[in-house]
């Protein structure tokens, strides 16, 4: 008989936002409001066990067009990683929400890998894919930093939305 070789997972990045010092980014973390409304925090309270958080809070006058973006991860060329992380609208409004990696922290270099629309669960729920895994992408054929943005698109009016607990991983 032959014995299975279990393969480890590499963990490249993991947030729970417990020991940042809300309302401050530290850790080389990065915010991008791209229409000067509200725009993302640090938040006490506001993430799962209300414990810290990643928080949007909403804009009564504008759309969402806000970028939260991790540190940079060194990947390798052409594999793959995995991202879990949770999420929820906090007053049950409708939000959507874009995942995307690239290769610096700035829109012109993300690559959209899910997207989260028109959710209101009050309550967290882990981030799942199309096929009910994390979602994941696959870098090109060079090694090098990457980052991963979340980008908030939520109508005018939508309320808050809370990120917590994120992994990035490699796709087994």
């Amino acid at each position: 008989s032959t014995t299975p070789v279990i393969q480890p997972i590499s963990v490249y990045g993991f947030e729970n936002f417990n020991t940042l010092t809300p309302p401050n980014w530290e850790k080389l973390w990065t915010v991008l409001d791209v229409n000067d409304d509200g725009t993302w925090m640090m938040e006490a309270g506001a993430g799962m066990g209300s414990s810290n958080a990643a928080s949007y809070p909403g804009d009564p006058n504008l759309d969402a067009d806000d970028w939260l973006f991790t540190p940079g991860a060194y990947l390798l060329a052409g594999s793959s990683y995995s991202l879990d992380f949770w999420y929820r609208s906090r007053d049950g409004s409708p939000q959507v929400l874009e995942v995307a990696w690239g290769t610096s922290p700035d829109p012109a270099s993300m690559t959209v890998f899910a997207t989260y629309a028109n959710f209101g669960n009050t309550s967290f729920v882990q981030g799942l894919g199309q096929y009910g895994v994390a979602p994941f992408f696959n870098t090109p054929n060079v090694a090098q930093m990457y980052y991963i943005g979340f980008h908030v698109k939520s109508a005018k009016g939508s309320g808050p939305l809370d990120l917590d607990d994120i992994v990035l991983y490699d796709n087994p």
